[in-house]
């Protein structure tokens, strides 16, 4: 649920090419050497924008209803900060994973945890 770029590119051309079944494929192209000059993608096809649709409804929901906390990477310390909100004076993520970890098991956050951590729903996180 949070690669969202590529089904994003493909709704756009559609719009601008298209019809709303347009096959699309939609690639990352990595343009350096290190990188190995690669492209990593696939067909956006319908299951693709049916999983879309679901990510974009689950993300709006949590966020009209005000269950959409912040779940900051399990590190504690990182040299890029992939979330401002989480550690918006550069000093961790501690104090935030600790507190995602006390509120994950929450009734009201199963839908954004199904997407955030899948693999946390097999088994109780706590216990």
């Amino acid at each position: 649920g949070t690669k969202l770029q590529l089904p994003v590119y493909a709704l756009a051309a559609r719009r601008a090419h298209g019809r709303t079944d347009t096959p699309v494929h939609a690639y990352y192209w990595f343009i350096t050497r290190k990188a190995k000059y690669r492209d990593i993608g696939y067909v956006v096809d319908n299951e693709v924008m049916a999983r879309f649709d679901h990510i974009v409804a689950t993300v709006l929901d949590g966020l009209e209803t005000g269950t959409f906390p912040a779940r900051p990477s399990g590190e504690s310390y990182e040299f890029y900060v992939s979330c401002e909100y989480c550690d918006p004076d550069h000093l961790g993520t501690a104090a935030r994973r600790r507190e995602w970890e006390r509120k994950r098991d929450d009734p009201a956050l199963r839908a954004y945890r199904e997407l955030a951590e899948p693999e946390s729903l097999l088994e109780p996180t706590h216990g």
